[in-house]
């Protein structure tokens, strides 16, 4: 995909240093890994999917050194306790290498975790979809009901759907905050099931809640958007719902996420972008060069068919 290498270089741009205006205060414990930073632009002649392995710099490197008696480790020990006195600078650039370089290594790891269960993050058996279910750019969406920054995170998506009509967003509901978590997300799961066309407006107003609603709450929200709210609380207790909420744990587990949410989007050439914490307008803007990026490469695809048809047969 010859527009994906540009298409990165401006994803990292519009992503680096731009944050959430989120609450102060979060449940979560953490952003998971795989949120928290943009990806390095693609390698020109790599091949598509299959990203460079990060190599050790020379600088981190373990020498072999030969093996020390007692007292010659001590005079060792000495020697390098007197050159960091005399160096510091220099082993501070060391040790900030050395943290970069872990950093690197484990998005390296999680961007591995990430593609090797993409069917199952893909998958929309046990998720929640919103905003166009055809949409041509495809985000995908970890999130927790009561965590302040999922929340906030989900009602900036909601805004961004009504404006981007090519967003389909994919919801896993992952019940991690508490054991409430998991009662609600039963219910959002099985209102979705039962009718998905009154889905968003329950959303609305589940969203606009700052409390954990209480089961009363929960019915006047759902016979607010028509529902039926004995049909969707028998589905919400059902053991169908509970294995669906054990297969997005089991997911999360297999991903090693420390928190949530986690938002991905699955780029033009099927690999995932991990998206970080990003102001409302920098994901517009992000979500409309991929639309644009989605269009030209349909239309290559297209250009490529025609000219295979229109080829005159050898005779």
């Amino acid at each position: 995909m010859k527009h994906f290498s540009k298409l990165l270089l401006l994803s990292a741009t519009l992503l680096s240093g731009a944050v959430f205006a989120a609450p102060s205060t979060s449940t979560t414990g953490g952003v998971a890994v795989a949120a928290q930073s943009a990806p390095a632009a693609a390698t020109p002649g790599a091949p598509v999917g299959a990203p460079e392995k990060l190599q050790t710099p020379k600088e981190l490197e373990i020498v072999p050194v030969k093996k020390f008696n007692s007292d010659e480790a001590a005079a060792v020990v000495e020697v390098i306790k007197n050159y960091l006195r005399t160096n510091p600078a220099e082993f501070m650039q060391l040790v900030q290498m050395s943290m970069q370089f872990q950093e690197a290594k484990q998005e390296e790891k999680t961007l591995a975790l990430l593609e090797s269960n993409r069917d199952a993050l893909m998958s929309t058996d046990n998720a929640i979809v919103l905003g166009n279910s055809k949409g041509t750019v495809t985000m995908v969406l970890v999130a927790d009901p009561l965590c302040p920054n999922c929340r906030f995170l989900e009602t900036m998506l909601k805004k961004l759907m009504a404006q981007q009509p090519a967003l389909k967003v994919i919801v896993h509901q992952w019940a991690f905050v508490s054991p409430e978590s998991a009662r609600i997300a039963k219910f959002l799961h099985a209102a979705w099931k039962e009718d998905n066309a009154k889905f968003p407006k329950f959303l609305e107003g589940f969203l606009k809640l700052e409390n954990i609603p209480s089961e009363d709450e929960m019915k006047a929200l759902l016979t607010g958007a028509k529902y039926d709210f004995e049909k969707v609380k028998t589905t919400a207790m059902s053991p169908e719902t509970a294995a669906v909420l054990e297969k997005i744990e089991s997911l999360a587990k297999t991903l090693e996420l420390r928190g949530a949410p986690m938002l991905l989007i699955n780029g033009p050439d099927g690999r995932f972008i991990p998206v970080p914490p990003i102001a409302e307008q920098e994901m517009g803007k992000l979500v409309t060069e991929l639309a644009k990026e989605a269009k030209a490469v349909s239309k290559e695809v297209k250009a490529e068919k025609t000219e295979k048809t229109e080829q005159p047969k050898a005779a």
